[in-house]
């Protein structure tokens, strides 16, 4: 009976902090949903090139320390980034693959941190892109969505290179025809 009360404590500590820590990541979720999601892949989707990647992170833009989690991109893990002839699809395991069409990236850059992450100078892609905001209302459907930035770890360095000319390439191919 000395120990029980001890014992108890313990458990009613370790239950509470499992218990925050459970409605922490439901009020990520939410926050993370309220930014929007991939886009639906239409079926002329062509894969040209595939790369085994990790995805790290998606995070508020210019913020690399707010993660999101967002459906489709809530978890870090091993993943297949798929080059398409429209745009890119992120496959993590585990999860459902996200399609980002090339009108939606922004930007494509390299990094060296992010949330729980470290590399070498540049050995993270950033990509930022615009989320498909489903749930707009048609009086907010003129807003611009918020870009979020997802990183990437790239591990062979060829790949790396060779993986941004060729989102490069892709996105600049869609701003040359929108200016037409």
């Amino acid at each position: 009976m000395d120990k029980f009360w001890p014992t108890a404590i313990v458990v009613a500590i370790v239950v509470v902090a499992f218990i925050a820590m459970w409605r922490a990541w439901r009020a990520r979720l939410s926050r993370g949903s309220a930014f929007g999601s991939g886009y639906r892949a239409p079926d002329s989707v062509v894969d040209l090139a595939t790369f085994e990647v990790i995805y790290v992170a998606t995070t508020a833009h210019l913020e690399p320390l707010e993660r999101l989690a967002m459906p489709g991109l809530g978890y870090r893990g091993v993943a297949t980034l798929a080059l398409t002839n429209l745009g890119i699809t992120i496959s993590v395991r585990g999860e459902q693959s996200v399609y980002l069409p090339a009108s939606a990236i922004v930007q494509i850059d390299t990094a060296t941190a992010t949330v729980d992450k470290v590399v070498e100078p540049g050995g993270l892609l950033v990509l930022s892109w615009l989320p498909e905001r489903g749930d707009a209302e048609p009086s907010t459907s003129t807003i611009t969505p918020e870009p979020v930035d997802s990183y990437i770890r790239v591990v062979d360095p060829a790949d790396r290179v060779r993986l941004i000319a060729a989102i490069e390439e892709l996105t600049s191919g869609t701003t040359t025809e929108s200016e037409a």
